[in-house]
């Protein structure tokens, strides 16, 4: 029996480089990680990850071109050839490579098929579909069952071959009015749509799989950078794929009084991970670029000052790494 984590990722060279750092910490759960990065970046940035990623020793492979996260999970999981993966993301920190271990001994023992945590990211009449055709039932560590019946993307244990089994598409879908979804005995009434995975979710459960649960361990909205994360196994920071758009553009969003907090986690985290991160010489253009747009963005939303201290307080505390800044 072997295992595989795999990584899909947009390139963010800060991120990545802080991501791998904490891949021999928990290497040894995997026989390996695969990366596939999807982006039009330069070369001097794509040749950095590839020797990146040759330090670590990690199979690497470019989409020269930006593509949807489920085609690049879709991609990964047809390159790798191990019989079980761990479906991870660039924003999700581990900590605690025990638990790892733990979920993936729950696919080799048979108790499941797949594990991971729960969401439901879907049209109501979807959801709704989903608990009468399948009747879940249960709680997940962070939802009842038939109210958030779908997967998250990552982290997302599974059988390979039981993946396999679905038509492979991961992505977001969408459905207009009046058309069946055989897997659900269900015709739609109006258009309806749903996020990344719910799709796979529900083929998972219609090809009979046995589903165990896992926590997200979100930094928002109820976990948002409180003491819960510092003994969680793992941290999915979330909402950190926007950062290398802004670096390209350095468009600053309008302000929105209700998304100062929210924007204010992202920043603090982009801030603590710049200010930490030493890349190579030849990227030092990037570099300066991604902290005068954090500088800007701090500056210019703005963002309050005492609320962005208080989350680089307690991201030192709950994040994984040596913080000297």
């Amino acid at each position: 029996m072997s295992r595989a984590a795999l990584l899909p990722t947009l390139g963010d060279p800060v991120l990545l480089t802080y991501w791998l750092s904490l891949y021999p910490s928990w290497s040894h759960v995997v026989d390996k990680l695969y990366i596939q990065v999807s982006s039009s970046a330069d070369a001097q940035i794509t040749q950095y990850i590839k020797k990146l990623c040759f330090q670590y020793n990690v199979p690497y492979r470019l989409v020269p071109h930006v593509q949807q996260h489920g085609d690049n999970m879709r991609d990964l999981l047809e390159w790798c050839t191990e019989d079980y993966v761990l479906f991870l993301e660039d924003d999700i920190f581990i900590k605690d490579s025990s638990s790892l271990d733990h979920s993936f001994c729950g696919l080799e023992s048979g108790t499941y098929d797949v594990i991971g945590a729960t969401r439901n990211c879907a049209s109501p009449e979807i959801i709704q579909a989903t608990a009468k055709k399948f009747n879940p039932s249960g709680s997940s560590p962070e939802h009842q069952i038939r109210v958030c019946p779908n997967l998250w993307p990552g982290p997302l244990f599974a059988k390979r071959e039981i993946l396999l089994l679905t038509d492979r598409d991961f992505n977001a879908k969408y459905w207009p009015a009046g058309v069946f979804i055989p897997h659900l005995d269900f015709t739609t009434s109006n258009a309806v749509a749903c996020d990344t995975f719910v799709w796979a979710s529900i083929q998972l459960r219609a090809h009979g799989a046995k589903i165990g649960y896992i926590h997200s361990c979100h930094a928002f909205p109820e976990w948002q950078l409180t003491e819960k994360l510092a003994n969680a196994p793992w941290i999915h920071y979330g909402s950190l794929s926007t950062i290398s758009s802004l670096v390209e553009n350095g468009a600053i969003p309008p302000f929105d009084s209700s998304a100062v907090v929210e924007q204010t986690r992202r920043m603090a985290f982009c801030k603590l991970l710049v200010d930490n991160i030493q890349l190579p010489q030849e990227l030092d253009y990037y570099h300066i670029a991604y902290c005068s747009v954090i500088d800007k963005y701090i500056k210019e939303y703005p963002l309050p000052a005492p609320l962005l201290t208080q989350n680089l307080s307690m991201l030192k505390r709950v994040l994984p790494g040596v913080w000297v800044c």
